[in-house]
């Protein structure tokens, strides 16, 4: 009997340290691949931040009071801003949050968001998307668009980025001073 039990007790032996082996090696990366690095998130404080608009010569120029950015995206708080065009402000924005793809260029805002244009239109809402490929503006929640002798309150609010076309939805009311 203590043959055989030494015979069992080595194969268990071997068959343990081949499992460990194997175990150590499925965690190691094969030959010629990489292992893909930690996500780099840098995290800058009082910053201005300049994010390339859609036509020639035009960009966000904004200032944040934070800034958490990696290689594709920017979360950002505390947002003020123009966007400038042939160098003159022709948008402006306030927001508490916000973040930008850095690939699409494009801005989601939350938190009291205020958007005014240089001829005196002025969008207001909990929520604005600014998505400059398609050329709109997208404003959620508590929307209200102010001109010169109107004020519209909508749910939601699908617009140019000038704001001179514009499409509401959800429960709206206009109201028109002449």
């Amino acid at each position: 009997m203590t043959i055989l039990m030494v015979v069992v007790f080595g194969i268990a032996l071997i068959i343990s340290g081949v499992a460990m082996f194997q175990a150590s090696h499925q965690n190691q990366s094969k030959p010629g691949e990489r292992e893909k690095p930690a996500e780099v998130l840098d995290e800058l404080t009082g910053i201005n931040v300049k994010v390339p608009g859609s036509e020639k010569d035009s960009y966000w120029d904004l200032t944040v009071s934070k800034m958490a950015k990696d290689q594709t995206t920017a979360r950002l708080e505390g947002i003020r801003g123009d966007y400038v065009l042939n160098k003159q402000a022709s948008y402006h924005l306030t927001a508490q949050t916000g973040m930008i793809d850095w690939r699409t260029r494009t801005m989601e805002l939350s938190g009291e968001v205020r958007f005014w244009t240089a001829d005196g239109k002025e969008l207001t809402a909990e929520r604005i998307r600014w998505d400059q490929a398609q050329g709109r503006i997208i404003a959620e929640h508590r929307v209200r668009l102010k001109g010169p002798g109107l004020s519209l309150d909508a749910s939601k609010l699908d617009a140019s980025l000038d704001l001179d076309q514009v499409r509401f939805s959800g429960t709206t009311k206009v109201t028109y001073r002449r």
